[in-house]
């Protein structure tokens, strides 16, 4: 189980040491590829505590969480900023610093594991994306080791883009068409061409995955109203790569 804690400054989230110290070394990386590449930040690391598991994060104080960004922006601003997030999605996957030489034989790349909105922040004034978050999402026991498909991020994405709560009037308008762009920047963006088949193949499984863990954490009735956007998502990803053009 987490903790998270928001002070004015600072933000501390405690967990097992296991899970605080996989955390810390993935952040650390976020942070080396990002200041390599250029295209996002990573918030500091201010303190860590083994004996209780405690991760204190600087506080990034002028940034919104996408989740709440995109559905306030024009067509173009929305087109633009999820191109971004699509060129540092590619920047961590074509990082060789997480992904051993084997497995990045074997088609495997860095992960951060757990890519969703709700993980990435923008700052307007400064025009700078940050990706936080960087423990993998627990419901994909892969997405937390730092290196896997490349289908593991793409899809996390694009799960927590068409996601919709019942009543949410906070919406991103259309998810299709940032999809597309996010899809678009972020094979452009790859220092090798992406085969997009390997999403239509590989998202299935994945999407079956999240569901079964939305419905042991948050009961039947609650996921049966979101079956209509996990049909949008999945309907949207088996008809890639027609669906860039």
């Amino acid at each position: 189980m987490q903790h998270i804690e928001f002070t004015p400054t600072q933000v501390i989230k405690r967990q097992s040491l296991d899970a605080a110290v996989r955390e810390r070394e993935r952040t650390e990386v976020g942070r080396r590829i990002g200041t390599a590449s250029g295209c996002f930040s990573v918030p500091r690391i201010e303190g860590f505590d083994p004996a209780s598991g405690t991760l204190t994060f600087e506080r990034v104080l002028d940034a919104e969480r996408m989740t709440e960004l995109l559905p306030t922006l024009t067509a173009v601003e929305t087109s633009r900023i999820s191109g971004r997030c699509g060129a540092a999605l590619a920047a961590i996957h074509d990082a060789a610093e997480s992904c051993p030489r084997d497995d990045a034989a074997a088609g495997q790349v860095s992960l951060h594991g757990d890519f969703a909105l709700g993980n990435l922040l923008f700052s307007r004034a400064r025009d700078k994306l940050f990706v936080i978050d960087w423990s993998g999402a627990r419901w994909l026991e892969e997405a937390r080791t730092g290196h896997g498909p490349a289908a593991i991020d793409l899809s996390i994405f694009l799960l927590s883009l068409f996601y919709r709560r019942p009543l949410d009037t906070v919406r991103v308008i259309d998810p299709a068409r940032v999809a597309r762009a996010f899809l678009a920047s972020y094979n452009d963006a790859r220092a090798a061409e992406y085969d997009f088949l390997e999403l239509r193949r590989s998202f299935p499984g994945i999407l079956r995955r999240y569901a079964a863990d939305r419905w042991r954490a948050r009961g039947a009735l609650r996921m049966l109203v979101r079956l209509d956007a996990l049909c949008h998502v999945r309907r949207f990803v088996l008809n890639l790569p027609e669906g860039l053009e």
